[in-house]
């Protein structure tokens, strides 16, 4: 089995994008982590529950609305017509109860299910809640698993962007080489003192190292790995 780490640093700046995805699943098998698959989510049962609307206060300015609804809007704003205060604790009084008059305040329409019908209809509530509960436990572990493939993919992904970054570096370094050598008729003395200007000594050994390496792919990788969760990505 080949790795991505078995492959040049030009070889790999020779990969495309595909063809980095067809080593991820080797990667995550040297770090020892899962991929996280696809997420699979539990169907929540269809059990309508009959509903009525009713009309509740809301307080400007208050976060949570009055635990209060009637049935009828006009209700609603007879009840603020008395001129209702609003008890809450203040933590900064140490808890203390303090009444502030109500000022501003609006009806909403809310839907809801009555007491009785919530009775009748225990079993499926219940069949619904659980459903829904198995759904968000699904997530919060799909979501844990993806972090740590993300974590293990890191430095696969960050490594094939600095590769293709210096590739991308030396060929042009290698186009402005060919540029010179050709305004300087051929002459390399000649094409090499301008160069020099431009990039250093260091610069045109290395992308002189890195132009005797053997060509890389650019498709495909070696059918021993293959990728079976495309979820596994990292974006530019």
């Amino acid at each position: 089995m080949q790795t991505y780490w078995d492959l040049s640093e030009r070889e790999r700046a020779a990969l495309t994008y595909d063809d980095v995805k067809r080593f991820v699943d080797a990667e995550l098998m040297l770090k020892g982590v899962l991929a996280a698959g696809a997420l699979e989510l539990v169907p929540v049962p269809d059990a309508p529950v009959p509903s009525v609307t009713l009309y509740r206060p809301r307080i400007q300015g208050r976060y949570a609305p009055v635990d209060v609804a009637f049935t009828t809007e006009e209700k609603a704003r007879a009840f603020l017509d008395l001129d209702p205060a609003m008890i809450e604790k203040d933590w900064q009084l140490g808890d203390a109860e303090i009444a502030t008059p109500v000022r501003e305040a609006s009806v909403e329409a809310v839907t809801f299910v009555m007491r009785a019908t919530a009775d009748a209809y225990k079993s499926q509530l219940q069949s619904i809640k659980a459903a829904k509960d198995e759904n968000d436990r699904r997530r919060r572990a799909h979501e844990e698993q993806q972090k740590k493939v993300d974590q293990a993919l890191q430095g696969l992904w960050d490594d094939w962007h600095a590769c293709c970054a210096k590739g991308r570096a030396i060929a042009a370094i290698n186009a402005t080489r060919e540029k010179y050598l050709r305004l300087a008729d051929g002459d390399e003395t000649t094409a090499r003192r301008f160069i020099l200007l431009v990039h250093t000594e260091d610069e045109l050994a290395e992308a002189a190292a890195w132009g005797d390496a053997a060509p890389g792919p650019t498709h495909g990788t070696p059918s021993a790995v293959v990728v079976t969760n495309n979820s596994n990505e990292i974006p530019f």
